[in-house]
């Protein structure tokens, strides 16, 4: 199935098993990175939900420069993709 990547600007979809697109995924700091990881491996899941929303408010408290660049509103190479 899959869902969108969690970071607000991107919009990708990604596999259930995956957290984030691959670029988002490795633009979070290392520190969240491997809280995601390690309650997912250790099927924690209290921890993996505090480890997700912590992730998503680091998302939301750092957006790509890109995105804050006035007239900048969809990510660079959205308009060659293609919606379903």
């Amino acid at each position: 199935m899959g869902h969108p990547c969690p970071r607000p600007e991107c919009g990708r979809m990604v596999p259930d098993s995956m957290f984030a697109c691959r670029g988002d995924w490795y633009a979070l700091p290392a520190r969240i990175r491997s809280a995601i990881w390690d309650a997912y491996r250790a099927n924690d899941l209290d921890a993996h939900v505090i480890a997700m929303a912590e992730g998503r408010q680091w998302y939301a408290d750092h957006p790509p420069r890109w995105a804050t660049q006035p007239g900048a509103v969809t990510r660079r190479g959205a308009h060659r993709r293609t919606t379903p």
